[in-house]
């Protein structure tokens, strides 16, 4: 062949040597970076399972140690086999390994029946000074097999001094147990280690030999010591170390803060020189083998026939694809709904307001009221089927594409609604609550918070962060209600942080002073008893009506203290009567709903009736309509053991909207308070007044006393008079007096 012949043959082969080495590099240049991307979502996936399982971890020590907290405030010290036979039914519900108390001379009694001298344990010197502790990790020979930690809290009177200590261990080997449920495979060792570096414990069945981190991979020192170094200052992250054929990736996250910390990673009651960190290790060889396979295979697949080369690039592309596509469901979308979440709620949020400038939107978050009674009666699959059904619904009443929805975190939703005008928006929600609760087939309560959004500089965390506001200025009420973010909310919220931060030291200040309002029969106009009430004289604001405090003291626990405060301040002022020759008169106490939350709840109440002596029939206890209708099941169990105390029980606000005659026959009560709605103008009717007769005549024949709260006028008397009704509480005989006045009605009464 001429040279001129093969001189296009050179050519043709030049060129396709040239672009088979640019295809080559172009090759290795991708696998290059396929491989750093793989091993970086692989080692970011690996690094949130080590930070998932921290939470795991601490929320059940926080739990563990929340149930020795309230065991101490249960138990009665003074009575050791009630306080061992409590602890012991809650040693068994909580599978402790055992537990105990120990009386201020240190001797330690045990469920199983032991006793021991314990005041030179670490945990009775913390508690017995009044602390909470939490010990760090141990094994233990008791429990062979497991990984044990020990609380301890201390047990006080209402003055808050120590009365003894109660402890338990746990030997559930939580670390192991709740860890390998999160570790991808069999190769994989977790520690548990001290800030200092001391390995506290670990998943694997033998450590023998590393009681330090260094000693994890002692042939690293250098990189071990860094590792190290970032654990004793609570830092997270991973590290690559060891030698060529025996690396590692350690990734390191701290478990534990001391309990003067303000981190979120603290436990409250931890040892206070003690941090903890969990460490998790995993084999270099783990996370590239399968990487290596797959590019080693395509490498060799591609070198033999190019266009397989081909089509395993573009499948390895797409696997990729598909990766991402996965990551990025997860990443952006909740797993009860199945739809959008509140990451991608913000994100879509703000491209829709940059996008679509010359339309008007609203924030709206939704909050369904008493969901977790959902939860508590039909179970858990129940509630997770109707927050779907939530979702569907709210998301199908969306204009497409124009509009937001998402499930921003237990039963709480989020909505970005395009509006015209503020009425037209009202309906539509109103129209949504109601589509919610039809076709979900329960009737649910919703508190609404609405944000106009006025300035799309500001951030969509700041929008919600405004329409949450206005939600919880309506939040809590017994029936859906809605409010729109504005000046007076914001006040409002401010004013009731500012009644928040107050009440404590206002309680402890004797700020909080008890007045009685007089109850009359109605026959003779004498004196029947009296409702015991609160008043705030506020240090700056003087005094403050009942209707600006109580509503936020009922959305915390401090309404049970301040009914314990007004109940113990009543017991004192009837011993005092009593001493002094006054006649006693039925007191009536309120009791709040709050307190049906907590087990155990009239203990105090029975303490101080005895503490006090008072005969126990001159204690009535006032419980709201509303309270024993959403609580009957459990009320009537109360109610049974008030009568057992020997007191009366009351039901005020007696026809406010609950009503039944089925409640009447079910719930033990000995007195109804008529609502003084009966007997305001604008019930002033042969209607209203038939009911009230009614009423009264079927309360009689059921052996009920009659109160009619509310009467101002001789015309309301007179015919409460002649319904026979029992006794009347207004402001015609008189409106809510100091203590020192009301002893003067005792005296006159007597």
């Amino acid at each position: 062949m001429s040279r001129e012949n093969k001189k296009p043959i050179i050519i043709l082969s030049t060129l396709l040597v040239f672009v088979t080495v640019m295809l080559v590099l172009v090759f290795i240049s991708y696998i290059g970076f396929l491989r750093e991307h793989l091993v970086h979502d692989e080692v970011t996936y690996i690094n949130e399972l080590a930070l998932q399982s921290t939470n795991s971890i601490r929320n059940r020590v926080i739990a563990e140690s929340n149930v020795v907290k309230y065991a101490a405030n249960i138990i009665d010290p003074n009575n050791k086999d009630s306080a061992l036979e409590y602890l012991n039914e809650i040693c068994e519900q909580y599978e402790f390994g055992y537990m105990g108390f120990a009386d201020m001379n240190g001797i330690g009694y045990f469920t199983a029946g032991d006793e021991k001298d314990c005041k030179h344990d670490l945990f009775f010197t913390h508690s017995a000074s009044g602390a909470d502790y939490i010990s760090d990790p141990f094994r233990t020979d008791e429990f062979p097999n497991a990984i044990c930690i020990l609380y301890s809290s201390p047990v006080t009177d209402a003055d808050g001094n120590v009365l003894g200590v109660v402890f338990a261990v746990s030997p559930n080997a939580l670390y192991t147990g709740i860890l390998n449920s999160s570790i991808p495979g069999d190769s994989e060792t977790i520690y548990l280690a001290t800030s200092a570096g001391e390995i506290l414990a670990s998943s694997a069945e033998n450590i023998s030999g590393i009681t330090d981190i260094t000693d994890i991979c002692p042939d690293d020192s250098v990189n071990m010591q860094i590792l190290k170094n970032n654990v004793a200052v609570l830092n997270s992250g991973f590290s690559l170390v060891g030698a060529r054929n025996e690396k590692q990736y350690i990734f390191y996250a701290p478990l534990v803060s001391s309990y003067q910390s303000t981190d979120e990673a603290s436990i409250p009651g931890a040892s206070s020189d003690v941090e903890w960190a969990l460490l998790l290790s995993v084999p270099y060889k783990i996370i590239y083998s399968k990487i290596n396979y797959i590019l080693g295979y395509t490498i060799c697949v591609c070198t033999a026939l190019f266009l397989l080369f081909v089509a395993l690039a573009a499948l390895s592309l797409s696997t990729q694809r598909e990766s991402r596509r996965k990551l990025e469901h997860l990443a952006y979308h909740d797993p009860v709904t199945k739809g959008r979440n509140f990451n991608k709620f913000k994100i879509d949020a703000e491209r829709l307001l940059a996008k679509s400038k010359h339309k008007n939107y609203a924030i709206i978050t939704l909050d369904v009221n008493r969901f977790k009674y959902i939860n508590d009666l039909y179970g858990y699959d129940e509630g997770t089927r109707i927050l779907k059904n939530i979702y569907s619904i709210t998301d199908a009443s969306s204009a497409h594409g124009s509009e937001l929805v998402c499930r921003m975190g237990n039963d709480k939703f989020v909505f970005l609604f395009v509006y015209t005008d503020k009425p037209t928006l009202e309906e539509r929600i109103e129209e949504l609550c109601y589509d919610i609760s039809a076709k979900n087939e329960y009737n649910f309560v919703f508190s609404v918070g609405i944000y106009e959004i006025s300035d799309r500089k500001m951030s969509v965390d700041s929008m919600i962060d405004r329409a949450m506001i206005a939600l919880k200025s309506v939040k809590n009420t017994h029936q859906t209600a809605y409010a729109f973010y504005d000046e007076k909310i914001r006040n409002e919220i401010l004013r009731e942080r500012s009644i928040e931060n107050d009440m404590h030291d206002s309680l402890r200040n004797g700020e909080f002073e008890i007045f009685y309002q007089p109850k009359y029969f109605i026959d003779n106009a004498t004196l029947a008893g009296a409702e015991a009430l609160v008043r705030w004289n506020h240090h700056e604001h003087g005094f403050m009506p009942p209707c600006d405090f109580i509503p936020l003291f009922e959305k915390s626990d401090f309404i049970i203290k301040l009914d314990h405060y007004v109940f113990e301040q009543t017991c004192k002022n009837m011993r005092r009567w009593l001493e002094q020759g006054k006649q006693l008169v039925t007191i009536s106490i309120n009791f709040s709903r709050v307190h049906l939350n907590t087990p155990n709840c009239l203990d105090y109440y029975e303490k101080y009736i005895k503490k006090y002596a008072i005969p126990p029939k001159y204690i009535e206890f006032e419980f709201t309509e509303s309270a024993i209708f959403e609580n009957s099941s459990t009320l009537i169990k109360i109610l049974d053991r008030i009568h057992s105390m020997g007191c009366t029980v009351s039901m005020d606000d007696f026809g406010t909207g609950y009503s039944s005659l089925n409640m009447l026959k079910e719930v033990p009560v000995d007195v109804l308070k008529l609502d003084k709605e009966f007997f305001s103008d604008s019930s002033d009717s042969k209607r209203a007044k038939d009911i009230v007769e009614t009423v009264v005549q079927l309360a009689k024949k059921l052996n009920i006393h009659v109160v009619a709260e509310g009467v101002e006028e001789q015309e309301q008397l007179e015919f409460l008079h002649n319904i026979n009704c029992d006794v009347a509480q207004g402001y015609y005989f008189s409106k809510p007096i100091p203590t020192s006045e009301f002893e003067k009605l005792l005296v006159q009464s007597a």
